[in-house]
């Protein structure tokens, strides 16, 4: 996704949450990973001044991987670039990640080097005529970065937790334009196709999410039908974190309104499905119980800390045993002892004045 779009947009989906997604979203047996799209390096408007490459920095470079600066150490380059049987480029999105391969080091390294690095990267893989054709196309990206880096300058923050949508809108058409003034479209296709489909679907996302107008199982119809429309790849590196997202914000939504059950089961299965709904709707049932097993075990323990019979080693030696007689399995005490202490906090910080 484009700077621009990733600023104003960056909490819109957290793809990050992946690691702790809950097991009801997954097919049993079935591990899921979800990967975010790569987006251009973050540059500045000072880091990507046009300059000419220093003679010394180009003359030692070979392959542009000679003495990488430490972050790129270790690494290897994204750099699998071709030529067709006319020896014209090949435009793929591997052109781009070449160069963001190197630019990503922008800040440990002079943009003169890290320019240089891509140069001799790209002799070193190809030849005439697909080798001036690189370099041009590379002139065009650096020129592109440095147009967003400008119109990123020109932002005026939004409002805490506001998202402004037509201002959003605003500044992407000022990217696609600035697109337009320094790349082909062939290249903008093969370098952006993804990210502008992404970056549609969040803004239409987030379109939803603030419509007031919606009933909460409308929304959760709309964000279902918008995520269908993303090509295959996306779609299949969001959905999960996307799921998980969503319910957790209408679930969230229902509550607060004091829905019914049959609300929130619509709600689940226009989002996760049948059997995702149904081991949702199982482990509701497991918390219920646990819960209520909790509520009886928590008048038994005020009851035996409120015992001025009771000397306070007698106390601690009855809730033990009480604990035990309770909770048959280890694990169940150790969750009950660890409840124990948040309780017991809460308590406290409630009688605070």
């Amino acid at each position: 996704m484009n700077n621009t779009v990733l600023m104003l947009l960056g909490c819109c989906l957290l793809v990050a949450v992946a690691a702790g997604l809950p097991w009801w979203l997954q097919d049993e047996g079935q591990a899921t990973t979800v990967h975010s799209a790569a987006a251009s390096p973050t540059v500045s408007k000072a880091s990507m001044a046009a300059s000419p490459t220093t003679a010394s920095a180009a003359a030692t470079m070979i392959t542009g991987l000679e003495n990488l600066p430490q972050s790129l150490a270790g690494t290897e380059a994204s750099c699998a670039l071709e030529a067709d049987a006319a020896g014209h480029l090949l435009i793929t999105i591997e052109l781009r990640h070449c160069f963001d391969y190197f630019l990503a080091a922008v800040g440990e390294e002079s943009t003169d080097n890290l320019i240089a690095r891509i140069r001799a990267q790209l002799r070193n893989r190809l030849r005439e005529p697909a080798l001036g054709e690189a370099e041009g196309v590379l002139a065009g990206y650096l020129a592109y970065l440095r147009g967003v880096a400008d119109i990123e300058q020109r932002l005026v923050a939004p409002e805490p937790g506001r998202m402004d949508l037509e201002r959003i809108r605003q500044q992407r058409e000022q990217v696609l334009a600035l697109r337009a003034q320094h790349l082909a479209p062939e290249v903008i296709t093969a370098f952006f196709g993804d990210d502008d489909a992404y970056d549609l679907y969040a803004l239409a996302r987030l379109e939803v999410m603030q419509n007031k107008a919606l009933s909460p199982q409308d929304r959760a119809q709309q964000l279902a039908e918008l995520e269908q429309q993303l090509p295959e790849d996306i779609k299949a590196s969001l959905r999960t974190a996307n799921q998980y997202l969503d319910l957790r914000t209408l679930t969230d939504d229902w509550r607060q309104r004091a829905g019914s059950a049959d609300e929130l089961r619509q709600i689940r299965t226009s989002l996760v499905g049948e059997e995702a709904t149904a081991r949702l709707e199982a482990l509701d049932q497991e918390n219920a119980a646990w819960d209520g097993r909790m509520s009886v075990w928590y008048a038994q323990r005020d009851a035996v800390l409120k015992n001025t019979g009771l000397s306070p080693e007698d106390r601690e030696r009855q809730l033990a045993d009480l604990r035990k007689s309770r909770f048959s399995s280890d694990a169940e005490r150790r969750r009950v002892e660890a409840l124990e202490r948040i309780h017991d906090q809460g308590m406290r910080l409630s009688k605070q004045p």
